[in-house]
């Protein structure tokens, strides 16, 4: 009852988000933070996940501090959905997660030793309701809007996400983002 009410949950946030998406009212509040704070606070958060998967989450060391301007909420939406989904998709192994500063870009790298992507799939995976696997999609909750809506905001906050895969190797995703956007998103 409890994995079926947080999977109803989360669809019912996903369908909300998008329909904002549509609708062209996504609130956006830009402030500054320090993203690599952000990324190891997430693997915290999602590293039980991964202990209970018997996986590693490995966080690489980050600078000290690489602050960014941008909507904290969204970046941390962004990245838990890529984070929780390469721990979902992994069954041995592990993944890692790296952040690094740019030039006036940083890099958020995250990348996993699981299932992988078809080639024939990668070019889909961002479309709303794609699910690479509809019955492992099924079994694992997935609703096909998780990708979507982690594309528009990282294409809202003028940054780019990039997908490479290996089917039964693994997938790396690598999302950049402006450290200080001179206009304001729309």
């Amino acid at each position: 009852v409890e994995r079926n009410g947080k999977h109803l949950l989360e669809l019912i946030n996903d369908i909300l988000d998008i329909s904002r998406i549509e609708a062209g009212r996504e609130d956006v509040e830009i402030t500054e933070f320090d993203v690599c704070r952000v990324v190891k606070e997430l693997a915290t958060m999602l590293e039980p996940l991964a202990v209970q998967k018997g996986i590693r989450l490995i966080m690489q060391p980050c600078a000290e501090s690489i602050r960014i301007a941008c909507d904290e909420s969204k970046c941390r939406h962004i990245l838990q959905n890529i984070i929780g989904n390469a721990i979902k998709f992994t069954e041995e192994g592990g993944v890692t997660l790296a952040v690094q500063q740019d030039g006036r870009d940083v890099e958020i790298m995250v990348e996993d030793t699981g299932i992988g992507i078809a080639e024939e799939h990668v070019e889909h995976v961002f479309e709303r309701f794609y699910r690479v696997s509809k019955a492992r999609s099924r079994d694992d909750g997935g609703t096909g809007l998780g990708l979507a809506i982690v594309k528009h905001l990282v294409q809202l906050f003028h940054g780019t996400i990039e997908l490479e895969s290996h089917l039964g190797r693994g997938t790396l995703f690598r999302l950049r983002f402006p450290l200080h956007s001179e206009e304001s998103p729309t």
